[in-house]
């Protein structure tokens, strides 16, 4: 018999180590749109920040009207808060600006309304983790490695521990992707 050594994403070792008793919960791939649905509500609790890493920022979720309106009702309720969110759609960064621009112009329009809270970002490589940290109290950790347009799983975390430390990396990948404007 030979034995096999398997490599695990990180976000498969993090729920492995994770007890049953640990808060949070799961958005399931079987049934798309209530996962779409409970991604937006929860970013829709924000009042700090919300950061998103993306691959294709898919219109299916980032273009959907209940989206835009909880992200606008938070900009507008806390003055101080902000949004950043990363995408790669493309490896030219004119292809994947036109492409976003096309496929989520509500995300765009959002950018234009809240020009100096609103920061939309180019990742140069189509990042294997996407996620979202809202308020460095709660991440939204996404199947790792997903293929684009086909639903995934995401799994909830309340562990502000787990978000800070989602949210340093996030602060860290950032840094190497373009600043994009509209």
């Amino acid at each position: 018999m030979v034995a096999t050594i398997g490599v695990k994403s990180a976000l498969q070792l993090l729920i492995e180590r994770s007890d049953t008793k640990k808060p949070g919960k799961w958005l399931r791939k079987g049934d798309p749109e209530a996962a779409r649905l409970g991604y937006v509500q929860e970013i829709g609790c924000f009042s700090r920040s919300v950061k998103i890493v993306a691959g294709e920022a898919n219109h299916k979720l980032f273009n959907r009207p209940d989206f835009i309106a909880s992200l606008r009702y938070g900009l507008t309720k806390h003055p101080e808060s902000n949004l950043k969110f990363v995408f790669h759609k493309a490896d030219q960064l004119a292809d994947a600006k036109f492409l976003f621009k096309q496929d989520n112009m509500e995300l765009v329009t959002l950018k234009r309304e809240f020009d100096d809270r609103v920061h939309i970002y180019w990742s140069p490589v189509r990042p294997l983790q996407h996620y979202a940290v809202i308020d460095d109290e709660k991440v939204i950790l996404e199947e790792p490695g997903h293929k684009p347009s086909v639903p995934f799983w995401a799994y909830v975390s309340t562990e502000v521990a787990r978000a800070k430390d989602w949210e340093a990396l996030f602060d860290e990948y950032v840094s190497y992707c373009e600043e994009l404007s509209f």
